[in-house]
């Protein structure tokens, strides 16, 4: 676009086209006259209410702009985002969709996701878990209205034959006949009861949305019926894909990001997506079309955390199958091969922790590479001679004349040396003992 061709304010005696002829106008893309439009460097996200004007735009309309107040005097823009781009032209792996206003300018992250599945209450918290988030709960009307709306269209789906569809994050309190919010142990303070069904039972332990004929409000409900839950975060998830060799084309991390075939999608965070896609989940580049992961299901429905075996194609590690972990664990966290996480400090501590038990497997403390023999020294480190350490600890004094010159003492030698053919793992800080035998 040519700046001469830019009318300034003031200047009325232009007549202007609305681009030159022989240029191009290219709208989140790196462009090289001599050289083809390149995949990796397209923008990849979201692009939303764009226009292009004719006009300089004052200060008080770049702020309104940007604090999305209304600009009902300006000008119509030449170009502008549209559902039927009449003037701009889609090119490439573009989506287009409406939204309003008051959603582009949210001042908050949305932090709350439903998980299209219709398991039980307790499958739903770990599933929220593995998300990094718990089941919601509403603290005041207009939010329980605006959950309620945001999910409504997943209502039929997820409704059980109880006549509930979306379970909330509280439990019964049997001991004082009330509620309690599960993430914090707290007692439930706002609630939207259907009359009738707000005083818990041991049979009805749980609380859900209601599906039918009534809007927005919560029943007690059996904890093992089948229903989605709704997650609730504090921040955006990420989710770590450990497993990749440093030259694989898959990104390593992962957000969930809208949905596809009643399942999310998590978005990876620069060229790959995974989605469920012909009853198992599959991880696509969006750079090379042939490169691409179809993780291989132990069971229907299956999600992708924790550990798993996948079948790869085109990628640039040179593996076939591959096993690969997906997490949302911290950094010190240990992750279980279902996908839950338990503190590192748990690992190999004698103790079950993960609910697959996987916490107290290979446990060894040494690892002992093939062809090792410990009746060779082991090689040198910096040196051309191996450093002994050497103490004598003198346990006990058994005779001391000093007329005869005569000693007599019970020691204890050791001989410490670093053997660098040795993997040393599962170490525990404190007075765990570290026990190993080569």
């Amino acid at each position: 676009v040519h700046m001469a061709l830019i009318r300034r304010p003031g200047v009325t005696s232009e007549q202007l086209h609305k681009v030159r002829g022989g240029g191009r106008f290219l709208v989140g893309q790196n462009y090289n006259p001599a050289a083809d439009l390149m995949f990796i460097e397209a923008i990849h996200g979201d692009l939303a209410d764009f226009r292009f004007y004719d006009v300089a735009l004052s200060l008080e309309d770049l702020r309104d702009f940007a604090s999305c107040n209304a600009m009902n005097d300006l000008l119509y823009p030449i170009y502008e985002f549209e559902l039927n781009m009449t003037h701009l032209k889609p090119s490439g792996d573009i989506e287009l969709y409406q939204m309003g206003l008051e959603d582009i300018c949210t001042q908050e992250p949305d932090l709350v996701m439903i998980i299209p599945e219709r398991i039980d209450f307790e499958t739903s918290l770990a599933m929220c878990n593995f998300f990094t988030g718990d089941i919601i709960i509403p603290t005041n009307p207009e939010e329980n209205v605006a959950i309620y709306d945001k999910y409504e269209e997943f209502n039929n789906y997820c409704a059980d034959s109880w006549g509930t569809s979306f379970w909330l994050g509280v439990v019964a309190n049997h001991t004082n006949g009330g509620w309690t919010r599960v993430p914090e142990r707290k007692p439930l303070i706002w609630a939207d009861f259907l009359p009738g069904w707000m005083v818990p039972t041991e049979e009805h332990s749980c609380l859900a949305f209601v599906a039918i004929n009534v809007k927005y409000k919560w029943a007690a409900s059996p904890c093992n019926i089948l229903q989605c839950p709704i997650c609730n975060f504090t921040s955006t998830p990420k989710l770590h894909l450990r497993g990749l060799c440093d030259l694989s084309k898959f990104d390593r991390f992962y957000s969930p990001y809208d949905y596809y075939n009643l399942k999310p999608v998590l978005e990876g965070f620069f060229l790959s997506r995974m989605t469920w896609n012909n009853h198992t989940w599959l991880i696509k580049s969006r750079l090379d079309r042939a490169v691409e992961a179809r993780m291989k299901s132990n069971k229907p429905n299956d999600y992708p955390f924790g550990l798993h075996t996948w079948d790869v194609k085109g990628d640039a590690c040179g593996q076939d199958q591959v096993q690969l972990l997906l997490t949302s664990c911290g950094i010190t966290d240990f992750t279980c091969s279902d996908g839950s996480c338990i503190k590192k400090i748990k690992r190999c501590d004698q103790e079950v922790d993960c609910p697959d038990n996987t916490d107290e497997l290979n446990c060894d403390v040494i690892n002992i590479p093939e062809g090792y023999s410990a009746q060779l020294a082991p090689p040198a480190i910096d040196s051309s001679q191996l450093s002994l350490h050497i103490s004598l600890d003198i346990t006990s004094i058994r005779e001391f004349d000093i007329l005869g010159f005569v000693v007599a003492v019970d020691i204890t030698q050791s001989i410490k040396w670093r053997d660098a053919r040795l993997v040393l793992r599962n170490l525990r800080q404190g007075n765990f003992p570290n026990e190993a035998k080569v």
